[in-house]
């Protein structure tokens, strides 16, 4: 666990959790063919219930960040992102743009989800994330 992110207890609740998302991440990565590898542990953070930040090595060599909690999962190379507080930055800012992208193409009558509600809904829910993903970035009590 990165030592930079503020330890959340280590009692039974919050190993399972983290278990949890451990697999979380790998059928994750297995949906996008990027087999996991091995989990830098030390540079990854983690923040129960809410963020899970892995950073991972991948079966083709490469090294990414793995997103999973209680948010939609997600991932990015880790080119230029060192610590996981810049990936959660990227992630955060990556948030908000996919979801002005889903707003902008309903208001053209454009769908992704081929349901305009559900697109408007998964956009609401990706601006929602990244403000949460952003002030927790952004704030010195979890972070040394």
């Amino acid at each position: 666990m990165n030592e930079s992110l503020a330890k959340a207890s280590s009692n039974h609740n919050h190993d399972e959790w983290l278990k949890q998302q451990y697999h979380k991440a790998g059928k994750y990565l297995n949906q996008y063919q990027l087999g996991l590898w091995r989990v830098q542990q030390k540079e990854s953070a983690f923040l129960a219930p809410f963020i899970a930040l892995w950073k991972v090595e991948i079966k083709n060599g490469g090294t990414i960040w793995v997103l999973t909690g209680g948010l939609p999962s997600d991932h990015t190379n880790v080119t230029n992102l060192n610590h996981p507080r810049d990936a959660l930055h990227h992630f955060a800012l990556s948030w908000q743009l996919k979801a002005e992208n889903l707003l902008y193409q309903l208001k053209s009558e454009q769908t992704l989800f081929g349901n305009k509600d559900l697109q408007k809904e998964y956009a609401e829910t990706l601006v929602k994330n990244a403000e949460k993903m952003y002030q927790l970035a952004n704030s010195d009590k979890h972070w040394k």
